[in-house]
């Protein structure tokens, strides 16, 4: 999709995912489920990059800053932020994926940047 029909389903997607996630929200609370901790990830994903959401790009940003700097981050939010960022993502955030890829200190950490790293759109990182 391109154009105006994009732009449309990314509305779609935002009206139909926001109160899901506002009402989730970004922290774990004593009252999740399993599925909840899921469902965050998903919406955080869906609304970051399917619904192109900038107030979205901008928590996963500052959430996979927090990851970076080794801050707890709930392991599915911190996943789903590094998804997000890598969506947007630019050379400069390309090479801090690398970097940290070769510098983490998880083998799950690791991963979260190792599997990130196709997802960037521009095809000159490749």
């Amino acid at each position: 999709m391109e154009g105006e029909t994009r732009e449309r389903f990314r509305e779609g997607v935002r009206t139909l995912l926001r109160p899901a996630l506002l009402r989730l929200g970004w922290d774990v609370r004593q009252v999740d489920t399993p599925g909840d901790l899921e469902l965050r990830g998903d919406l955080i994903r869906a609304m970051g990059i399917l619904g192109n959401d900038r107030e979205t790009q901008a928590m996963a940003r500052e959430d996979e800053a927090q990851v970076r700097a080794g801050h707890p981050i709930d392991p599915v939010v911190a996943s789903a932020a590094i998804d997000v960022v890598a969506f947007i993502g630019d050379a400069r955030d390309y090479d801090l994926f690398v970097q940290r890829m070769h510098e983490a200190t998880t083998p799950q950490d690791q991963d979260r940047y190792r599997f990130a790293l196709p997802t960037f759109r521009d095809p000159d990182l490749m």
